[in-house]
């Protein structure tokens, strides 16, 4: 998880906190991810989640391109 949390703060912060926010600001959404890892859902269903998280939950600008580079980076991540 701990991974996974790295790639959100790095690549995906919705927030626009990485200069000021601890390194655990997304660790609730790497849970999530983590677990649905686990249940087998791939980039698409990550994508979707971040998406949704984004927009819905956070309440920040729509930015897919970014939602779909961190989906491709977690699942790259995975693998290893």
């Amino acid at each position: 998880m701990k991974r996974i949390a790295e790639i959100l703060f790095e690549q995906w912060d919705p927030l626009g906190v990485r200069d000021a926010a601890p390194a655990d600001e997304y660790e609730e959404y790497a849970r999530v991810i983590e677990a649905m890892l686990g249940r087998g859902e791939g980039g698409g269903d990550i994508r979707g989640y971040l998406h949704r998280s984004r927009s819905k939950t956070l309440l920040a600008s729509e930015d897919r391109s970014a939602d779909e580079r961190t989906a491709r980076a977690i699942i790259a991540a995975s693998r290893d």
